[in-house]
């Protein structure tokens, strides 16, 4: 059964207690659903970090992976949006997409040619691999056997996810043009969903053509943050099986999104 958050009624409600009683709202209280068609059911709190990935994990928490030279890390983060678990990336890499398949998880590094491979929940390193050039995005892919990869071309390469060498790959357009910029990857139901970079856009894509099916524009949600940071754009993207939602978010962003699934692939 899906859920469906009250969270506007019960923001509604706490803020006119609170006002009432001449005090401000403290910032655990839940936030309001911004004004969107989108059918945004609530918004959650995260912590704070240049988000490069996105999963939820079987227990219901998330993976969470940051980028930034010095800064990159692998996170759990709970269901109050604490960092429960982490661990740093060298100083030297810069952290991209993560994806997971069981126990471990597998974090990409922007242009460093290395995958990271952690154990979960505990975050052990496990086995490292390489990839040729630049890391971007990545998802797995249960039905096709392997791990989708984006490097920010129209490419996208389905990888063995125990050796990366490359499977197949397939070259993304939208009505016969080259898509560019394809950035944080999610598999869901056979397709890969996907951020394209610098813009308020997600794109639906049928891995066996390359073909765009649909595109989702999120620029309601990136109206709800402060984006004036040139970097502070849409990346985040998860889905949750277990409430079937989808989660958005974005780099430094101070929110995740969660949007009923059935209800957005039918608008």
């Amino acid at each position: 059964m899906r859920s469906r958050a009250t969270g506007l009624n019960a923001t509604l409600l706490a803020g006119a207690i609170v006002a009432l009683a001449g005090c401000s709202a403290s910032s655990d209280e839940p936030r309001e659903v911004p004004d969107t068609d989108l059918p945004v059911t609530e918004v959650l709190s995260r912590p704070d970090g240049f988000t490069q990935g996105f999963e939820v994990l079987s227990d219901g928490q998330w993976l969470m992976g940051t980028g930034g030279y010095g800064e990159s890390q692998i996170q759990v983060v709970d269901a109050d949006g604490k960092v429960v678990e982490s661990a740093n990336l060298p100083d030297e890499e810069f952290g991209e997409g993560t994806t997971v398949i069981g126990d471990t998880a597998y974090q990409l590094t922007w242009q460093s040619g290395v995958v990271h491979t952690w154990t979960l929940p505990d975050f052990q390193p496990g086995p490292s691999q390489s990839i040729e050039g630049e890391g971007w995005g990545l998802c797995s892919d249960e039905g096709a056997g392997g791990l989708w990869l984006s490097d920010g071309t129209p490419t996208l390469s389905l990888v063995d996810a125990e050796s990366f060498d490359t499977i197949s790959q397939v070259q993304v357009s939208d009505a016969n043009q080259p898509v560019f910029n394809l950035n944080e990857l999610e598999c869901i139901d056979g397709a890969v969903w996907a951020n394209v970079w610098q813009t308020n856009d997600i794109v639906v894509i049928d891995p066996s053509t390359g073909d765009v099916t649909r595109t989702y524009d999120f620029s309601d949600l990136a109206a709800d943050q402060d984006t004036s940071e040139p970097g502070h754009v849409l990346n985040g993207i998860a889905y949750d099986d277990s409430s079937d939602s989808l989660l958005i978010t974005g780099k430094e962003w101070d929110a995740v999104y969660r949007l009923d699934y059935a209800e957005l692939i039918e608008q």
